[in-house]
Parts: C-alpha cells; sequence; structure tokens
C-alpha cells in the first residue's frame, strides 16, 4: 500500500514540488547537519529531499530556517553499506523532487497496512542484526508500468529469535526518513536459527 506520504512524494516527484536550491555552507558540517546562515527557510520545507556535497549526499529528515538535518551522509557508490566522510564546507545542493525509496524494513506487527501510518510498527531495529533495514534492488522494464523492490534479509547471531515477520515498508532513509509504502507480506516468515534467510519483493505499479 502507498500511504499519504508515499502519495505526497509521487507528487513532488512528478513536479509539484518546489525547485532546489545551492549555497555555500557557513560553518563545517556535522555528522548530521549542514548549515548556512544566509538562508531563511520555512521549518521542514525541506523533508524528504536529497543535499549533494563534497561526493555524498543525505537524506534532510527536517530542517530550521538556516539547518538542515540529514538522517547520515551516505557514499553514493554504497548506499547501504557503512556512512560516507563528513563533508568539509564548502557548495551544497539541494534537490528537487525527493529522496528515492530504496530501503526495506521488517516487523513482526501482523496489523493491517493503514494509509496514515508514517512508521512501520513495531519496525525491527536491533543494532547489528540482519533483520534491520536493507537497500533494495530496483527493476523495472522500460514502457511498464511497474516497477519492483527486493531485499535479502539473513538473520544473525544478534537477532532475537524465533521471530515471525509479517510486514514490510519501504523508506527513503536507512537511518529515519519517510515510509512511502507498507505492505503486508504474502505469508508471514519465521527466522528460527542465525543463518536463516529470506528474500522480500515489493511489486509497485503506478
Amino acid at each position: 500500500m502507498k500511504v499519504n506520504v508515499g502519495n505526497d512524494a509521487q507528487a513532488r516527484q512528478m513536479g509539484g514540488d518546489i525547485v532546489g536550491v545551492t549555497g555555500t555552507t557557513t560553518s563545517s558540517p556535522t555528522g548530521t547537519t549542514a548549515s548556512d546562515t544566509g538562508k531563511a527557510w520555512t521549518s521542514n520545507q525541506w523533508a524528504g529531499h536529497v543535499i549533494v556535497m563534497a561526493g555524498v549526499f543525505g537524506v534532510i529528515v527536517s530542517n530550521t530556517s538556516t539547518v538542515a538535518t540529514v538522517d547520515r551522509w551516505y557514499n553514493p557508490a554504497t548506499p547501504g553499506g557503512a556512512a560516507g566522510s563528513t563533508p568539509a564546507s564548502g557548495v551544497y545542493q539541494i534537490l528537487g523532487g525527493g529522496a528515492p525509496a530504496i530501503f526495506m524494513g521488517l516487523t513482526a506487527d501482523s496489523g493491517a497496512a493503514n494509509a496514515t501510518d508514517t512508521t512501520l510498527p513495531s519496525e525491527i531495529t536491533t543494532a547489528g542484526g540482519g533483520l534491520i533495514r536493507k537497500i533494495c534492488a530496483y527493476a523495472h522494464t522500460t514502457g511498464v508500468a511497474s516497477y519492483t523492490l527486493t531485499a535479502v534479509f539473513t538473520a544473525n547471531g544478534t537477532d532475537s529469535l524465533p521471530v515471525t515477520v509479517a510486514k514490510m515498508g519501504i523508506f527513503t532513509s536507512l537511518l529515519s526518513g519517510q515510509m512511502l509504502f507498507e505492505t503486508l507480506l504474502s505469508a508471514p516468515a519465521t527466522f528460527n536459527t542465525s543463518g536463516d534467510q529470506l528474500t522480500v519483493t515489493e511489486s509497485v505499479t503506478n
């Protein structure tokens, strides 16, 4: 199910959004912020957008009039891997549209998907576990009004097992970000021991 936030994101992608902006940071970025005191942004106008600078990017989760807060800095070559380096102060660009929805999370919650949900209820977030959010493989056939997002989850010794997962969500961020889709699995899947693996594919038809 595409939740309400997903509908908003699609509208942005299709041209109903403010255009991007460029500037120069006025202090050194941190691991989660970039500041430009020359701006007068509206609160959270950039939430869900991507900021790019010095070879890395971040997904903006909120902003004040002068500070953009990101979930983390990503290395474009390995967005699902370790965080990218914190950029030095310099030129940045906030892109129009919005961040791509390419990360999948799981939950044992079996309640029906709800269009008003903004988070995945009881999402599995065990640090170091194999069932936390994963980057998805994207597939689309030219001219076809659908695409798929696929992620592979492998339980490890850090996970609290056994656990039966029943629902997934698609997010714009590896850590927080906006949830655009929420879908019950076609059948619940149980992870009993370390090494158990599950491949989940979300099919999206426009």
